[in-house]
């Protein structure tokens, strides 16, 4: 037997060494190489006041002492098909599999996006996973040029709370996600904070994405975004 416990094994597989973060990680930005990914991601359409959100974002970080250079998008149309694709046939494979009475209880968007995939076959889960690969090896590549990558969250900034997505349409169920999915296939740190608000009131959202691993360098960045927008409003009350 050994002598010494074996340590626990983890609990997540894919985390990262841990690290200690200092209470006051960063209180101004660098001499850091940013890109500014604030055009159309897969063929979305970019709300203007998203658009003059991330120009001003960009603006700040620059004023700040970063270098910033826009970056051209690097998610294609075909990337997001073969996802959709892929996510289609892996849903339908397990809401077919339920019974009768279950599959009632199912969001009628939902099922009607994935019997989209009953038709698909094996081949079709082969390119469609393909095209998550390249959708990774797109997003590394990009990025390794830069230290940070600034970007909208999402190309809208709200939709009517009766439908199940920002298009409301099983056809188009990914527009939504050009901006932030590649970070999920490449599993480079992401964040999301509050940027600013349309005239309506409404929150923007800006994204830090960096290098694989750099979570730290990412934290930094977002706190010092933190320090840069200003006062916040209050977070809204439902009596």
């Amino acid at each position: 037997m050994s002598e010494k416990p074996k340590a626990a094994e983890p609990e997540n597989l894919a985390m990262i060494e841990k690290r200690r973060i200092e209470a006051e990680i960063l209180k101004h930005v660098y001499d850091t190489l940013v890109a500014s990914h604030g055009e159309a991601a897969a063929q979305a359409t970019i709300a203007e006041s998203v658009r003059r959100s991330a120009i001003e974002q960009a603006r700040r970080f620059a004023d700040a002492g970063a270098h910033v250079e826009p970056m051209e998008s690097f998610v294609t149309r075909r990337m997001l098909d073969g996802l959709d694709a892929f996510w289609r046939l892996r849903s339908w494979t397990d809401i077919s599999a339920l019974p009768a009475a279950r599959r009632e209880k199912v969001l009628p968007y939902i099922l009607r996006w994935a019997e989209g995939g009953a038709d698909l076959s094996g081949e079709d889960a082969y390119h469609g996973m393909s095209q998550m690969m390249a959708m990774r090896d797109a997003a590394v590549r990009a990025c390794q040029p830069y230290d940070l990558v600034l970007s909208p969250v999402a190309p809208c900034v709200q939709f009517p709370a009766e439908f199940a997505g920002p298009t409301n349409d099983p056809a188009r169920p990914l527009e939504h996600i050009g901006f932030t999915v590649a970070f999920n296939m490449s599993e480079q740190p992401a964040i999301s904070v509050n940027a600013g608000w349309t005239r309506d009131g409404m929150p923007i959202g800006l994204q830090v994405a960096g290098r694989r691993f750099d979570d730290l360098g990412v934290l930094r960045a977002a706190r010092a975004w933190e320090a840069m927008r200003g006062p916040q409003r209050p977070w809204p009350r439902i009596d």
